[in-house]
């Protein structure tokens, strides 16, 4: 099997301009995100797919790889599968490209869930104990078996009966495809729920596709 890591890298940022270009320790912050999940030697190869040739030349300096975006692109999966037919790869792991600080046992987990043939996407949740009314904290529900049953920016689920005790789980934005499923994702369009919330992730709801939480 077949594991590469890409990364959707976009220069424009509506909270912090030029975001992935400010420096972190000895790098920016793309190439800081690059070279961590190189090192977890978890991949066949690891990708920047970039919009800007400011943030592929720096990539570039440091001996990575790096494609260019030929069109503009409402999400990070949706620039990815630009060069889905390019891409050969068996599983396709959609790093964020502001997280540079990689979590080797993270990915390891979400890789393992290929294990099981019914899996089609894979991504991860932690617990949340603060703010769990914030916008910008993408809150999950599962159901027993941790797939995905639904993502929000309000909080859900909805406590009615204040005598039952809820745990909220905040999204992780990393997305692993089979390579078939990121096909029939960007091949679907937006609901209005998934346009409503601004959260791409919601595709995977609304197409069925069957998404493991871990």
């Amino acid at each position: 099997m077949k594991i590469i890591a890409c990364i959707p890298a976009r220069l424009a940022s509506t909270r912090l301009p030029n975001k992935l270009l400010l420096p972190l320790g000895d790098y920016n912050i793309l190439c800081t995100t690059y070279l961590n999940t190189e090192a977890t030697g978890l991949f066949d190869d690891v990708i920047v797919i970039a919009d800007d040739q400011s943030l592929a030349e720096s990539i570039i300096n440091i001996g990575g790889k790096v494609l260019m975006s030929q069109q503009e692109h409402a999400t990070g999966t949706d620039r990815i599968a630009e060069y889905i037919g390019e891409l050969d790869a068996d599983i396709i792991i959609n790093v964020q490209a502001d997280e540079p600080f990689v979590n080797k046992n993270i990915l390891e987990q979400i890789i393992k869930c290929f294990d099981d043939t019914s899996v089609a996407v894979a991504t991860a949740k932690y617990k949340l104990d603060d703010e769990i009314d914030n916008p910008n904290f993408v809150k999950v529900v599962c159901d027993q078996n941790d797939m995905a049953l639904y993502f929000s920016r309000s909080a859900i689920p909805f406590i009615r009966d204040k005598n039952i005790a809820i745990t909220y789980y905040k999204h992780v934005g990393i997305y692993a495809f089979r390579k078939t499923a990121l096909q029939q994702f960007v091949n679907a369009s937006p609901s209005l729920i998934e346009q409503a919330e601004q959260l791409e992730n919601l595709r995977l709801i609304v197409e069925r596709i069957p998404t493991k939480v871990i």
